[in-house]
């Protein structure tokens, strides 16, 4: 059976934008995670298979452009399809739309691909890709989201031996089903950072975000941003996240602010 690309639509709620009724970064996050999951239970490598193999999917490196973001009521059309292997990772991309005007064909607002592996839920080590089902029809490896996969995200030097510019804790409703705090909460505490670093409100247009190693309940985590200009003239901010006693890092992103778009103050 070949499989296709998965798309489902979602109503932008509420309790998902901002101040400016805009859908947040993290809320985009969420959304992003529900089709993998819905499209890996399609594809036969949801958690009703990988759950009595002892794996679970974990994540481990995302990038995210986006041309505009959904508002508030609108319907947010994702759009996702697993594209194949890179060594150990399993790559999946996303495309994101928003309907036509007057009903007519979806317009594509942005795109994303990740980087996922195979971790044992007991053990934490990594597992490799021949414990699951492999099937080229399963895979899209002609269908590209971005130009790029999610880099690999290097420490910023300096960047985590000053002052944290917010500090975190994982509190239980940021613990998901495998025990460490969910990528969604990294993505919303980064976007928190840079809007304590700076006076105004950036309008992001996109992030990539590498998830390092496990933040689990009751830890606190020292978060670390600094802003630079890039050669377009907006801003890009560096993010690090810091287990505070040890200094372990946990997470990097850098996020990038689009020019087209004027701050909204709160």
């Amino acid at each position: 059976m070949a499989f296709s690309v998965e798309g489902a639509s979602y109503p932008i709620r509420g309790t998902d934008t901002d101040w400016a009724d805009k859908l947040q970064l993290s809320a985009l996050f969420s959304l992003m995670q529900e089709s993998a999951l819905n499209n890996a239970e399609t594809c036969g490598w949801g958690p009703d298979v990988l759950d009595p193999l002892g794996v679970r999917w974990v994540l481990l490196r995302v990038s995210v452009r986006m041309e505009a973001f959904p508002t508030w009521r609108d319907s947010l059309y994702v759009e996702t399809w697993p594209r194949g292997l890179d060594r150990l990772l399993f790559l999946r991309d996303f495309s994101f739309w928003l309907p036509g005007k007057d009903g007519g064909r979806r317009v594509r607002i942005g795109g994303a691909t990740s980087s996922w592996v195979l971790v044992d839920m007991h053990t934490r080590k990594l597992r490799r890709p021949d414990i699951v089902p492999t099937d080229p029809d399963r895979v899209r490896p002609d269908l590209r989201a971005l130009e790029s996969n999610a880099p690999s995200l290097s420490a910023r030097t300096g960047l985590s031996e000053g002052t944290p510019v917010i500090v975190k804790y994982a509190d239980a409703c940021d613990i998901d089903r495998n025990l460490h705090v969910n990528n969604t909460r990294y993505v919303a505490w980064s976007v928190d950072a840079i809007h304590c670093l700076v006076d105004d409100r950036p309008r992001l247009g996109g992030i990539d975000i590498q998830y390092v190693s496990e933040a689990r309940f009751g830890d606190k985590l020292a978060v670390y941003a600094v802003a630079e200009s890039s050669d377009k003239g907006c801003r890009v901010f560096h993010v690090e996240g810091c287990e505070a006693l040890s200094g372990r890092s946990v997470f990097r992103a850098i996020l990038y602010e689009d020019s087209a778009r004027t701050a909204v103050d709160l």
